[in-house]
């Protein structure tokens, strides 16, 4: 729960931070591929700066790449905890929650390029159910972004990239192909 807090009390600093970050990089390398990643609480704080990108920053980005967003805090808990009630009620009683208004997805966004989600069978922490809805959630709400994905079977939650050997063969697969697809080098 610990980090969970931090990440919700420092997601609107962190906003600013990826608009800085892409203002920056952008500035500088005009005509390079811009790649986002978050992973865990990230993937899900990169989704939603990502989302609220400025046209002029968003035109920048090539691919947005999520391993185990989850759509909202209460949502990992009631999929990853024995006691999902008290434990709300316990981060509630530890921390200013803003609540899942916090999880609210912009009603347009500028982002033109495609998302790719990755989440494991073997995840506990943010179970796959989680990151499936905030799948569903982009293609309903952006259907003109393409939602890529990538299931991988028994990696654990902090190491999907070099899990089992299959698991990390089909995560360096993907991304080539990501790449290779979405930021070719020509």
């Amino acid at each position: 729960i610990e980090d969970a807090v931090k990440a919700l009390l420092a997601a609107n600093a962190r906003v600013e931070a990826v608009n800085e970050a892409v203002n920056d990089a952008s500035a500088k390398q005009p005509r390079k591929h811009l790649v986002l990643f978050g992973y865990s609480r990230g993937a899900t704080t990169m989704l939603y700066s990502a989302l609220k990108l400025a046209p002029h920053l968003a035109q920048h980005i090539s691919l947005v790449v999520l391993e185990a967003p989850f759509d909202t805090f209460e949502g990992v808990l009631k999929d990853s905890t024995w006691f999902p009630n008290a434990s709300m009620t316990l981060f509630k009683s530890l921390c200013n929650y803003s609540g899942p208004e916090a999880y609210t997805m912009p009603n347009e966004t500028h982002l033109r390029c495609p998302i790719a989600i990755i989440t494991s069978d073997g995840d506990t922490r943010v179970p796959r159910s989680c990151s499936e809805r905030c799948a569903a959630s982009i293609s309903q709400r952006y259907p003109h972004l393409k939602v890529e994905r990538l299931m991988l079977r028994t990696s654990q939650h902090h190491i999907m990239s070099i899990g089992d050997e299959s698991d990390r063969d089909a995560y360096i697969a993907f991304m080539e192909r990501l790449y290779a697809t979405y930021c070719p080098t020509n």
